[in-house]
């Protein structure tokens, strides 16, 4: 029997990791605003949505069952090492490492836990080697085939701002008249 300190603050109760997680979600979602308090970021649906596929698919299984304060960073990096025998990419790994060390530090935050298993750990991906890919022919006639069929309206303009500025789904459904300077280009 493993003797665990919890924090005075906070009565974990048998509160696993998967309801910690949605409890998170939920958290972000009621920050979910334009104004920034303390420079924490509210949680966009596309990304939302994004961190619960991580989790069910990666870390639930793992951790999810688990009481936070028993978690280790082996825990952890075993996880990861499972994406990389799975083939994910590095740069995949990273964001789901971001999702992951975000979660533990919000527990941290929260007074859920005195010390995150990973606050002292890190993952790095170079960008460069892992978004080098031939692109060929057939990927041109694919974007020419999609842009001819969608006409003049709305669904263009959103092609083309993603193909043209290379910006994430969110980003270009965020975009507003006067984020774009037309003078400057």
């Amino acid at each position: 029997q493993q003797a665990v300190e919890l924090p005075a603050s906070v009565a974990v109760a048998g509160v696993r990791c998967n309801e910690w997680f949605v409890r998170r979600q939920d958290a972000k979602r009621a920050r979910r605003s334009r104004v920034r308090v303390n420079n924490k970021r509210g949680g966009a649906d596309s990304t939302a949505a994004r961190d619960r596929a991580y989790w069910s698919k990666w870390w639930a299984p793992a951790i999810g069952s688990e009481l936070p304060h028993v978690v280790t960073q082996r825990d952890i990096t075993a996880v990861i090492d499972a994406m990389e025998q799975a083939g994910l990419a590095p740069l995949t790994i990273k964001t789901h490492w971001s999702v992951i060390k975000a979660f533990f530090g919000w527990l941290f935050e929260e007074d859920v836990l005195t010390v995150s298993p990973i606050a002292k750990a890190s993952v790095s991906a170079d960008a460069g080697l892992d978004r080098v890919r031939d692109i060929v022919v057939p990927d041109f006639r694919f974007i020419d085939m999609l842009s001819s069929r969608l006409g003049t309206g709305q669904d263009r303009l959103v092609f083309e701002l993603l193909l043209g500025t290379g910006g994430r789904r969110s980003e270009v459904a965020g975009m507003m008249v006067g984020d774009v300077d037309l003078q400057s280009k």
